[in-house]
């Protein structure tokens, strides 16, 4: 923060009264790249917290399945707790079809 407002100062001071555009040209290039470094922490943040609901709802799907064999659910359930949102995934697209739903 206080190299951007050593090089407005130093751009005010450097130029008449009104400083004009010569302001924005040294202040605009820090300001986007503040706006894409917020941008991406907003979006690691959306997929972290998406990852965590979709980890729960699996683990809720997981705990209301019946498999042939309990050991496949103990198995299931060491995947996904460990390997958090990955095993989820693979829980999705592998797993589900496994086991039936319980009523």
């Amino acid at each position: 923060m206080f190299t951007i407002l050593s090089l407005v100062e130093l751009a005010q001071a450097s130029s008449s009264s009104d400083p004009g555009p010569l302001v924005w040209l040294v202040f605009l290039p820090f300001l986007l790249f503040w706006i894409i470094w917020l941008g991406m922490y907003l979006l690691i943040f959306a997929i972290a917290v998406g990852g965590t609901i979709f980890w729960v709802i699996m683990l809720v799907d997981l705990a209301q399945r019946d498999f042939k064999n309990k050991d496949d659910q103990v198995v299931w359930l060491l995947v996904v707790v460990l390997t958090h949102w990955v095993g989820a995934l693979i829980y999705y697209f592998m797993g589900r079809k496994l086991g039936k739903k319980r009523q």
